[in-house]
């Protein structure tokens, strides 16, 4: 009975904490938009862009960069989607999957167009159309990754296999995000925008699907 309630505790203190976490990201991100004015860098963003650029000095970088970012284009998601159906025949979770990348794809044009900053001035070392913030590459590669992730927590069983690729994944994204700055497309306050509110959404999206995934789960593993 102890161990019982302890585990229920457990589980109730782990999803609040995620819940008061992405309360605190979308502050974050609604402060961090505030004071965001046009084309205007702010502070932190000269910093950290001149640190992530000083790493061009290392041969390769660049064409590493522009590698890196390709896994936040459209494509990177399809072929991703492609292998998931093909590992767990499974056009359910698939769908899902496609959904969840529409729907941060549709929020992301939404606030693209409500907060309206232009790209930072300078060398492009990519090509990049549209508003800045926040980062679509950002908010993409976490809600989607992110949610892949989720998915390998719940489905794979074998252990090293599961935390290498969460680990991966989660290299992947941050790795995306460092990419569209050192490329010159983004401010870092973009990406880190981008982040914060696709958080959020990835909190909110898993919160309202998590109860039929187990159930596939059992599907999946008797």
């Amino acid at each position: 009975m102890t161990v019982k309630y302890m585990r229920n505790t457990f589980r109730w203190l782990l999803e609040n904490t995620l819940w008061l976490a992405a309360l605190a990201a979308l502050a974050g991100f609604l402060v961090l938009a505030r004071h965001i004015s046009g084309a205007v860098a702010l502070h932190g963003d000269r910093l950290i862009h001149d640190w992530v650029t000083s790493f061009s000095s290392i041969p390769g970088m660049t064409v590493l960069a522009r590698v890196v970012t390709h896994f936040g284009d459209p494509l990177a998601y399809v072929v991703f989607s492609v292998l998931v159906l093909a590992v767990f025949r499974n056009r359910h979770i698939t769908g899902a999957i496609v959904v969840n990348i529409v729907n941060v794809g549709v929020l992301n044009l939404i606030l693209k167009h409500v907060v309206q900053r232009p790209r930072p001035d300078g060398l492009h070392l990519t090509e990049a159309t549209g508003y800045s913030f926040p980062s679509g590459h950002a908010m993409a590669s976490l809600a989607f990754y992110g949610f892949l992730i989720y998915l390998m927590d719940i489905y794979v069983e074998n252990k090293i296999l599961k935390y290498t690729g969460m680990f991966l994944l989660g290299c992947l994204t941050g790795g995306i995000g460092l990419s569209r700055i050192y490329l010159g497309v983004h401010y870092p306050s973009d990406i880190l925008g981008g982040y914060l509110i696709s958080f959020v959404y990835l909190v909110v999206y898993i919160r309202f699907t998590r109860s039929y995934y187990r159930k596939e789960r059992k599907s999946i593993h008797g």
